[in-house]
């Protein structure tokens, strides 16, 4: 392969490289690649183009706020939204008939999700991914969130864990401070009653139904990204909810994994990263929606050289001045832990690598973009000191529809095709085979790593990464594997 088929100068950052490569180059050769592929543009300044001050989209271009008259094409959340406790739940049959009608949906459904009820967010009383593969609603008994971190994966027999919620990853993010990122995946309660009902927990049952099942209309699948709360730390920005989280420990193997010997910690924990997958009329593929806290990280600037810095400021997970070539960069067999104080190193320096989903310097006439753009200065304008002013909504992805066992979903993206959470995605911004989320989530047969356990058939089902979970986990057990876990 050679240079020029590398180089991607106007749809992709310049040194964006195929998996296989950014995965075998060494660390040397692979920074000569990086600096070779950036003269395909020139290094400009560097703005914080990553910041989403509602009175700017990504080229600076003003977009209407509160009390200012919206541009012509405008996308505008209606005033009936508001104030956010009072925003009524999406309607999954509305007419999806046009770039703001998507991104309206997503933006509903992360205030719908995120209003308070008893002390605890909306989504935090849906199931949770345990409780599908248990087969058991624990929403209402349950205590306080358990959350996982993202650890090396597992290759002990029929142990998943988070084996096909990685996003293809071995990485760990360590924000600011040293602490591991967390995480939790829920669905609504309308999809864990669909799923066992039909028994869609079961790898029997799954290797039976018709390859062309699908999810129904109303069905929501929720990722959550959580960043421990430093002692001391001003968090009137974000959403804050008390956690239970595993202990880290070293293995035997020099990884850092979870140590499930000891009892978890108590700890503060903030939302940085919120994804929300909704099975909407005529669109049984889903529209995935991805929202980030504000100060997260960076936006690289279009034609972003690799050896310049990204932005000269700190963010929550971007040291000020890092350069953009030390960003996303994958920790695995780096990582060192102080046992004591639960801290990790290096820390992970995040850069936003696809604003809102597309290519940096993508024009601001794009329907996509001043959609996306437009509503969230829409919607900031109208909560007023709301803590969900302090979001925004990064982008969303779908199809044409036309979903289809057995295929890997590429060819019909429409929306944020280039989609990423910079928090949730970290590591694999910028391997081009997992550039938007129907990279990992499609209807291909389903090859476990573990050998032991049978692949599972393709089906429109996998698209869903808590059924690929689900079947992994609940595989018949021999006397020695029940004996281990």
């Amino acid at each position: 392969m050679t240079l020029a088929s590398l180089s991607r100068c106007v749809s992709e950052p310049p040194w964006t490289v195929p998996r296989k490569i950014s995965i075998l180059l060494p660390a040397a050769a692979l920074l000569a690649l990086l600096l070779s592929l950036s003269a395909c543009g020139t290094s400009p300044e560097t703005p914080d183009a990553g910041s989403s001050t509602p009175a700017t989209g990504t080229t600076g271009t003003p977009v209407a706020t509160g009390g200012s008259t919206p541009p012509a094409g405008a996308c505008v959340a209606p005033a009936a939204w508001f104030p956010h406790a009072s925003t009524p739940e999406p309607n999954p049959n509305q007419p999806f008939d046009s770039f703001c009608a998507f991104h309206q949906w997503a933006w509903q459904s992360f205030l719908w999700l995120t209003q308070t009820n008893g002390g605890k967010l909306r989504f935090e009383m849906f199931p949770t991914v345990e409780d599908v593969i248990a087969g058991k609603d624990t929403s209402s008994t349950r205590g306080a969130m358990k959350l996982a971190v993202r650890t090396q994966k597992v290759h002990g027999p029929h142990q998943s864990l988070d084996e096909v919620t990685q996003a293809d990853s071995l990485g760990v993010l360590v924000a600011h401070g040293g602490r591991a990122g967390y995480y939790a995946q829920y669905v609504n309660p309308q999809m864990f009653q669909q799923i066992i009902s039909l028994q869609w927990n079961n790898p029997a049952v799954l290797n039976q139904i018709p390859p062309d099942t699908k999810f129904a209309t109303g069905d929501v699948e929720i990722k959550v990204s959580w960043k421990i709360v430093a002692p001391g730390e001003d968090t009137s920005k974000y959403y804050v909810r008390p956690a239970l989280i595993d202990r880290l420990v070293t293995g035997p193997d020099g990884n850092v994994g979870i140590d499930k010997s000891s009892p978890p910690l108590a700890v503060q924990v903030a939302l940085v990263g919120f994804h929300v997958v909704g099975w909407v009329q005529g669109h049984p593929e889903a529209v995935w929606a991805t929202f980030e806290q504000d100060d997260n990280a960076p936006d690289l600037a279009p034609n972003q050289s690799p050896s310049a810095p990204v932005s000269s400021r700190d963010w929550a997970f971007y040291t000020a001045n890092t350069l953009a070539l030390n960003c996303n960069q994958v920790d695995t067999g780096k990582l060192k832990l102080d046992p004591a104080a639960q801290t990790l190193t290096p820390i992970t320096q995040v850069c936003r690598q696809f604003p809102f989903g597309m290519a940096a310097g993508t024009p601001p006439t794009d329907g996509n973009l001043q959609a996306i753009t437009t509503l969230n200065a829409s919607v900031k304008s109208q909560l007023g000191d709301d803590v969900a002013r302090s979001y925004f909504e990064v982008g969303a992805i779908w199809t044409n529809g036309d979903l289809q066992p057995n295929n890997n979903q590429q060819a019909h993206l429409l929306g944020s095709t280039l989609l990423n959470n910079s928090v949730i995605e970290t590591f694999t911004q910028n391997v081009q085979s997992d550039q938007n989320c129907f990279s990992c989530h499609n209807t291909l047969m389903y090859n476990p790593s573990d050998p032991s356990i049978p692949s599972l058939q393709g089906t429109n089902l996998n698209i869903s990464h808590i059924i690929l979970e689900a079947y992994v986990d609940n595989q018949p057990k021999g006397p020695q594997e029940k004996e281990n876990r």
